[in-house]
């Protein structure tokens, strides 16, 4: 996370939850965010001009005095390149346009881990597993235009949230037929990350790939049409697709929850699995989840939750508000 110096006054709160392909902007009221709308990134030239349009559509007319945006992107510096998307987006421009000093940035999905500290049980779906342990880490992730994934640590008193770039490690097969489709991918894209097979792409990507293994021509079909036609049960090759997604979903999940000791659960965000949940709760993503062998019984203890909540990235800016920037 960066930040510029600290700014004195009365006046809005601006926070901002910037992907590849949408951005949502609120202003904190009562510490909560208020006045969200979302935009189109390919609407904008750059995020200022989206920025302008949220606060003249929201009727913002009070002085922004502090902004914490947070990007889909590697946080290294004051100009921040989307990693699927157009923007740069610049401290400098934002201050220039807005008149105010008070800027973060942070990951957005270091921001939705921070929003697991705020998220009510009406606001998680559970997915398996037992119950969470307050004190430990948890996993949070999620697939959209990219994949995301942080690390929440609980540790009573001081919370702190790892970025990670943890979707950007290779995609490991656990059997003959992943491995037969990512070898199909790999000869497409070179290095098969997490995020070129789990990303909206990246399901553009697997019904490919299992399409060419069966000897069928695909169609031109976006990862919409994939899952609304796996939804509505209209094309075999589709639910194929989609059932090899939630298993390697899983198999990536249960790895991570691994890899962090996650015992204070796995958080399922972004803007594919919420769309889904019918899909997933009938899915093998909780079995693959859990099926490590020696460690299977240690998995099935941790709970995999869905946060149905619609800006969690945004309640984590309002935590981070709260709390003076603790990251």
């Amino acid at each position: 996370m960066t930040r510029t110096g600290p700014s004195d006054g009365a006046g809005a709160v601006l926070v901002g939850d910037i992907g590849g392909t949408n951005a949502r902007f609120g202003v904190l009221e009562d510490g909560k965010p208020g006045h969200v709308r979302s935009f189109q990134v390919s609407r904008f030239a750059d995020p200022v001009a989206a920025i302008g349009a949220y606060l003249a559509e929201a009727g913002i007319t009070v002085p922004v005095r502090r902004v914490l945006l947070a990007i889909a992107a590697p946080v290294r510096g004051d100009d921040v390149q989307l990693t699927n998307g157009p923007w740069t987006v610049s401290k400098a421009s934002i201050a220039a346009a807005l008149n105010v000093s008070d800027i973060t940035f942070v990951n957005d999905f270091a921001a939705t881990a921070w929003g697991v500290l705020r998220l009510r049980d009406e606001d998680l779906l559970t997915v398996g597993g037992g119950e969470t342990k307050p004190a430990a880490p948890a996993v949070v992730f999620g697939p959209g235009t990219g994949v995301g994934v942080s690390v929440l640590f609980q540790n009573p008193g001081s919370p702190f949230v790892l970025s990670t770039e943890g979707s950007h490690v290779t995609m490991p097969d656990q059997n003959a037929d992943e491995d037969a489709i990512i070898d199909i991918l790999r000869g497409e894209v070179g290095h098969v990350s997490v995020e070129r097979a789990l990303s909206g792409e990246g399901i553009v990507n697997l019904y490919r790939a299992v399409m060419k293994r069966a000897g069928t021509a695909p169609e031109d079909l976006s990862s919409v049409d994939i899952t609304r036609r796996a939804q509505q049960g209209t094309c075999r090759w589709c639910q194929s697709t989609m059932d090899l997604y939630f298993d390697m979903l899983g198999g990536v999940a249960g790895n991570w929850a691994l890899t962090f000791d996650a015992c204070g659960g796995v958080y399922i965000a972004g803007g594919i699995v919420p769309q889904l949940t019918d899909l997933l709760i009938k899915s093998g993503f909780r079995a693959r989840f859990q099926g490590k062998g020696r460690f299977s019984d240690y998995l099935r203890s941790i709970p995999t939750k869905l946060i149905i909540h619609e800006y969690p990235g945004l309640l984590g800016l309002s935590e981070l508000a709260a709390a003076g920037d603790p990251a």
